[in-house]
C-alpha cells in the first residue's frame, strides 16, 4: 500500500488492527497516526493512546499491552517505535510478536514505526509485510513536495510560481518538518501576495548542500575570495569537511560524466537518467564544464579524493585540508579560463 492509498482507506474507516510504517518522512509518518486516532474516534470513544520505545520495552509486554483491557477507552492505539527485531539486523527474534502478528486483539490498533532503516529481511518485517499494512514513508517527489508547498502556503493566502517553487526545493531542507517550518517563516515575512525568489533568499534558511552548491558556482566562476570565505562560514558553522568534500567531488565527478557523455552525443533525458540528476542540475554541471577540458577537470577530481584520503588517513586539520583543497582546485580552473 502507498500513502495515497492509506490516507484514502483511513478516510473511509478501514482500520486495521496491525500497521509497518518505515522511512524518513516522520512528518507524514506521524499524520498518518494522528489520522486513524481521528479515525477511531469518529468510530466511537477517543481511544486509549500508547507510546513504547520499542528499544526499551520487550514483545512480551507490547503484547500485554494490546491484550489488556484499557478502562479508559473501549479501543486502544499502541505506537511502538524502533523496534530492534525491525531496526538490528543482530536482534533475536521475538516468537510472541511473531504470533500476535497472526492473530491481532480487535480492540486495539498497533503501529510500528520505522524511522531507522528498517532490516527488511528479518522475520517480523516479512510476517508484518504480509499480514499487517506495510508503508513505506520514503521522502516526497519534487512534483509531491510543490504540491505540499503550494497547499501550505495557500493558507495563508499566499501563492508561488513553479520557477520560485522549484528554487526554494533547491535553496532549503525539504524534510517536511523542518520545510513547513520554513514555510511559515516565509509566509509571514513576505509582504507580497505572490512569493518572489527575494523572498525566499531574504527569509528562508539554505540547506547545507545548497550552500556547498554555491561554494561550487564561486569555484567554476573563479572567484577565490568568496569561494574560500564561503568555506570558512561552513566550517564555522561546524559542517564536516569530509562531507563537503565528498558533494565537491561528486559535481566534479558528474561534470566529467556530463562532458563525456554529451561528447558521444547522449541525449539530454538520458544523461539525466544515467547520472540521477534533474533537468535544472545537469543545466548547471553542464555550465560549469563549459571551458575547461577533461584534464582539468580530471586533476580537480585528483586532488579532491587526495584531500579525502588526507583527512582520514593523518592527523592533518580536516578545515584546513578543505581550505587548501578549494583553492588549488580554483587555482587550476582559473589557470585554464
Amino acid at each position: 500500500m502507498n500513502r495515497d492509498e492509506l490516507f484514502q482507506s483511513i478516510k473511509e474507516g478501514n482500520i486495521n488492527r496491525i500497521y509497518l510504517f518505515y522511512g524518513q518522512e516522520t512528518y507524514i509518518m506521524a499524520s498518518a497516526i494522528d489520522a486513524i486516532r481521528r479515525s477511531l474516534s469518529a468510530q466511537g470513544a477517543e481511544p486509549d493512546y500508547i507510546s513504547v520505545d520499542g528499544r526499551n520495552v520487550p514483545g512480551e509486554q507490547i503484547v500485554e499491552l494490546c491484550l489488556t483491557v484499557s478502562f479508559v477507552s473501549p479501543c486502544k492505539l499502541i505506537v511502538v517505535d524502533n523496534l530492534p527485531q525491525l531496526t538490528a539486523k543482530d536482534a533475536p527474534s521475538d516468537e510472541r510478536l511473531l504470533e500476535y502478528a497472526d492473530a491481532p486483539d480487535d480492540d486495539a490498533v498497533l503501529v510500528f514505526t520505522c524511522t531507522a532503516d528498517a532490516v527488511k529481511t528479518s522475520p517480523l518485517f516479512k510476517k508484518l509485510s504480509k499480514h499487517a499494512c506495510a508503508v513505506d514513508f520514503t521522502p516526497l517527489s519534487d512534483r509531491e513536495l510543490g504540491t505540499f508547498i503550494r497547499r501550505e502556503l495557500k493558507k495563508y493566502s499566499k501563492s508561488i510560481t513553479q520557477e520560485n517553487t522549484e528554487f526554494l526545493i533547491s535553496y532549503t531542507d525539504t524534510e517536511l518538518n523542518k520545510l513547513q517550518s520554513e514555510l511559515n517563516k516565509l509566509a509571514l515575512g513576505s509582504e507580497h501576495a505572490d512569493i518572489s525568489r527575494e523572498d525566499i533568499e531574504n527569509i528562508v534558511t539554505p540547506s547545507r548542500d545548497y550552500k556547498i552548491f554555491k561554494l561550487t558556482d564561486y569555484i567554476f566562476d573563479g572567484d577565490t575570495v568568496q569561494a574560500v570565505q564561503l568555506t570558512d562560514l561552513l566550517l564555522m558553522q561546524k559542517e564536516e569537511p569530509v562531507y563537503i568534500i565528498a558533494v565537491l567531488a561528486k559535481t566534479v565527478h558528474n561534470c566529467i560524466m556530463v562532458k563525456s557523455m554529451r561528447g558521444q552525443g547522449i541525449p539530454d533525458a538520458q544523461i539525466c537518467a544515467g547520472l540521477g540528476i534533474k533537468e535544472f542540475v545537469l543545466g548547471k554541471l553542464s555550465r560549469y564544464c563549459r571551458g575547461y577540458s577533461m584534464e582539468k577537470l580530471t586533476e580537480c577530481a585528483g586532488q579532491l579524493l587526495a584531500a579525502d584520503e588526507k583527512i582520514k588517513t593523518s592527523s592533518v586539520n580536516p578545515g584546513d585540508c578543505l581550505t587548501g583543497a578549494v583553492m588549488r582546485i580554483n587555482g587550476i580552473l582559473k589557470s585554464s579560463r
